[in-house]
């Protein structure tokens, strides 16, 4: 692959203070991010959480929709952080994927993660979730993995040995979960982006080249990452560039 740089942004909101706040207003940054020239933007855990309710199904799906309807004109991909909702059954914590206007998927989280409390603040009745989503989706000539703060690892210790290190990109949404990069299916000069919505905070790392080790039950640790700076900062944006294929 040629040597491509691709322009990464990461919401930084706090999201246990947010909860009730404007969706529209969120939705509108989230289009004006896009339109600086973002080819990838991710969102911390519970961007979207009503204050005295979850969202209904219907509730939720017009909210994905309006996001990828506002952002159809460009080739990013978006993963605006997680949407607490429920349906007839069940209550979940979803992370969509958009491009395009296109809705790659939607990953349900696996694991509670405090996801029941706010569920039970909020007058849920519901079961848990419907746990079915595997968080792995193409775009452009990339593969990507995405989960929701306490899933972080389940999708790699879940693959196949030969898939562990294949993917381009992972994405971890989250709200106290940080990156454990022991368990990250990515290829050689792929990169993890978190954002965390409790102490708001980004990181970004590259993993890098084998490391020679001789013991095979650290097998986990032969790998290096480098962590990436921001390029810039501001408007509650981090702003990353990624040199992929070198």
């Amino acid at each position: 692959m040629l040597e491509k740089k691709l322009k990464a942004g990461i919401i930084i909101e706090d999201t246990p203070s947010l909860m009730g706040f404007n969706e529209r207003k969120l939705i509108r940054r989230i289009s004006r991010y896009v339109s600086t020239g973002l080819d990838i933007l991710v969102g911390p855990e519970w961007l979207f959480m009503p204050k005295e309710k979850l969202y209904s199904k219907s509730e939720k799906d017009s909210l994905v929709e309006e996001i990828a309807n506002t952002t159809k004109d460009y080739n990013s991909l978006i993963m605006p952080g997680s949407i607490m909702w429920e349906d007839d059954s069940y209550f979940y914590n979803t992370a969509p994927v958009i491009t395009k206007g296109k809705i790659l998927g939607e990953y349900h989280k696996y694991f509670d993660g405090g996801s029941s409390t706010y569920a039970i603040d909020r007058g849920c009745k519901k079961l848990k979730y419907e746990k079915k989503q595997q968080g792995i989706y193409p775009w452009q000539d990339y593969k990507l993995g995405v989960e929701i703060c306490a899933d972080g690892g389940l999708l790699y210790c879940r693959l196949p040995e030969e898939e562990r290190q294949s993917f381009d990109f992972y994405c971890l949404i989250s709200s106290g979960s940080t990156l454990f990069k022991r368990h990250m299916p990515l290829k050689i000069g792929g990169y993890a982006l978190n954002s965390n919505g409790a102490d708001p905070y980004s990181i970004v790392v590259k993993k890098e080249c084998w490391k020679e080790n001789k013991n095979p039950r650290w097998v986990a640790n032969m790998w290096d990452y480098e962590e990436i700076k921001p390029k810039k900062e501001f408007n509650k944006l981090h702003v990353y560039e990624l040199n992929m294929g070198c």
